[in-house]
C-alpha cells in the first residue's frame, strides 16, 4: 500500500511539472563570468580577475580595510517570455591567502541588487556601482570555518533583474557590520577549480503564470471579497485570522477588530500566483459636539466616538486640532462650526451653527438685570425685563457641555424672573443659556455648599 501511494505521488508530481512545462538551467561560468573584488585599501585598483569572492573587514599594517564582491550572471539563456519560478545561488568556500583564512567573526551579510551599470575590467572601490536594499537577502553567520553556502534563495532578486534588465545589473555581497575582524571567503568565477565557482540554478516556465488580484467591500464585520485574477482553475484564500476558503468570491466575518493580511493564491495549468493585501477591521468614527457660549468665548465639548484625530473649523478662519477646544470670536454673529473626526478606518463630519450674542443688552427683547446669589447653594434666580410677551427657555450645562437643567415658561411684558432649584447638582461651574425668541443670553454660575 505504501509503495502504491509513493508511486501515485511521483506520478502526480510528474504530470503537474509536465503540464506546467518547467525548465531548470544551471549557470556556473568560468573566466567568462562577470564578477569582481573591491578593496578599500587600494580604492583605485581593479580586481576583476581575482579568484576570491569575499565580504571581509581586516587590518593591513594596522590600517582597517574592507572587501566587497560583486557579480552578474548572464540570464540570456532564459527565454524572454519565461516566468522565473525559483533561483538558488551556491557559493563555495575558498582561501588563497598566504596564511589560512577561514570564515571568521561576526560575518552575517546581505546580498543586494546592483542598480547601475559596471564593467568587470575597470570597476574599483571608488567606482563602486550603486545598489539598493530592496529585496535584499540575508546571509546568516557561518557555523563552520570552511562552510559552503548552497541553495541561497534569491528568486526575487533574479526575477526582478530578469524582468527589468535596464534597471538591475547583478548582486553585491557586503557584511552587515563592517568592523574587524570578520570574513566570508568564497571562490569567484575566475577560480581554477570549476567546482568552486558561483553557481546559479534557475527554474522557469514558458507557460504564463496566472495573475492574482482581488478587491473587497465591508459591511460592519462582514467582508465581501471579489476575485479579479486572470481565469484560474482554483482559488485559495487565507483571511489572516486562521480561516480559509476555496470559493472564488467568498464572504468572511471577522470576530475581532484588527489588521489582517489577506492572501489569494490562484492556480491553473501553468502554476500558481499569490497576491496579498492588508485590511483593517475597526469601528468607524462618529462625530458630535456640544458647546457653551459665554459672550464671545465658546467652550466646545467633543462628543465623538472612535476618533483618533480631530479637526475643528470655527467658521471665522481659525482651526484647531484639540479634542475639546475653547475659541474666542472677535465679533458677534452667526458662525458655522464643523468638526471632522478621523481614524484609520474612516472619517466623519458634523456642522452646527453657533450664534455669538452679547450677554448684556439684547436689543428689542430683554434686559438682563441680575443673577443671584452667585455663587449659589441650591437656588438661583435670574431676573430681567421683557419688552414683549415671549416664551422663555432657560438651560443649564455642566463643564462638559451636557444639559443638566431646563425650564420653559410663557411670560408677559415687563419685569420677570426665573427661579431654578439646582440642589441635586454637584458643586462646580455651570453655564446657562437664556433664550427669548431669537435672542440668546449666556452666562455662568458657581454652585458651592
Amino acid at each position: 500500500m505504501k509503495k502504491i501511494s509513493l508511486f501515485l505521488v511521483f506520478l502526480i508530481t510528474f504530470l503537474i511539472n509536465a503540464s506546467a512545462q518547467f525548465t531548470t538551467i544551471e549557470l556556473q561560468p568560468g573566466a567568462e563570468g562577470k564578477d569582481a573584488l573591491l578593496w578599500s585599501i587600494n580604492p583605485d585598483q581593479n580586481y576583476g580577475d581575482s579568484e576570491k569572492f569575499v565580504a571581509m573587514v581586516w587590518t593591513y599594517g594596522s590600517v582597517p580595510g574592507a572587501n566587497i564582491s560583486i557579480l552578474d550572471f548572464n540570464l540570456s539563456e532564459v527565454p524572454a517570455e519565461a516566468q522565473i519560478l525559483d533561483a538558488r545561488l551556491s557559493l563555495y568556500y575558498y582561501s588563497d591567502e598566504p596564511t589560512y583564512t577561514p570564515h571568521t567573526g561576526y560575518n552575517e551579510a546581505y546580498l543586494k541588487a546592483i542598480v547601475s551599470e559596471w564593467n568587470e575590467e575597470d570597476v574599483t572601490w571608488n567606482q563602486m556601482p550603486d545598489f539598493t536594499t530592496e529585496n535584499q537577502v540575508y546571509i546568516p553567520p557561518s557555523t563552520d570555518q570552511e562552510q559552503d553556502y548552497t541553495d541561497i534563495d534569491i528568486t526575487t532578486l533574479i526575477r526582478t533583474q530578469f524582468e527589468n534588465p535596464d534597471q538591475y545589473f547583478g548582486l553585491i555581497l557586503q557584511l552587515i557590520t563592517e568592523t574587524p575582524y570578520a570574513s566570508l571567503m568564497f571562490a569567484s568565477s575566475d577560480n581554477e577549480d570549476p567546482k568552486l565557482r558561483p553557481k546559479l540554478i534557475i527554474t522557469y516556465t514558458d507557460c504564463a503564470l496566472p495573475t492574482s488580484n482581488f478587491t473587497y467591500a465591508s459591511v460592519d464585520s462582514s467582508f465581501i471579497f471579489t476575485d479579479l485574477s486572470s481565469p484560474s482553475d482554483s482559488w485559495y484564500w487565507d483571511f489572516g485570522d486562521g480561516y480559509f476558503s476555496t470559493l472564488q468570491n467568498p464572504e468572511h466575518i471577522y470576530g475581532a477588530f484588527g489588521k489582517y493580511l489577506v492572501c489569494l493564491t490562484v492556480t491553473d495549468s501553468c502554476g500558481s500566483n499569490t497576491y496579498c493585501d492588508s485590511i483593517n477591521y475597526c469601528k468607524p468614527p462618529s462625530a458630535g459636539f456640544s458647546f457653551v457660549i459665554d459672550n464671545k468665548t465658546i467652550t466646545f465639548q467633543n462628543l465623538s466616538s472612535n476618533g483618533d484625530t480631530y479637526y475643528w473649523d470655527f467658521g471665522d478662519g481659525y482651526l484647531s486640532d484639540l479634542e475639546n477646544p475653547i475659541h474666542n470670536y472677535s465679533d458677534y454673529g452667526l458662525y458655522e462650526v464643523c468638526l471632522s473626526v478621523i481614524n484609520e478606518c474612516d472619517s466623519s463630519e458634523i456642522c452646527d451653527t453657533v450664534e455669538v450674542i452679547s450677554s448684556g443688552v439684547v436689543e428689542n427683547f430683554l434686559y438682563v438685570v441680575n443673577v443671584y446669589p452667585n455663587p449659589l447653594i441650591s437656588v438661583v434666580t435670574i431676573s430681567y425685563e421683557l419688552r414683549h410677551p415671549e416664551l422663555i427657555s432657560l438651560t443649564f450645562y455642566n463643564y462638559f457641555g451636557q444639559m443638566v437643567y431646563q425650564k420653559q415658561e410663557n411670560q408677559t411684558k415687563g419685569r420677570q424672573q426665573v427661579v431654578c432649584n439646582l440642589e441635586g447638582l454637584a458643586d462646580g461651574m455651570y453655564y446657562y443659556r437664556l433664550k427669548v425668541g431669537d435672542a440668546v443670553v449666556n452666562g455662568k454660575v458657581i454652585k458651592a455648599r
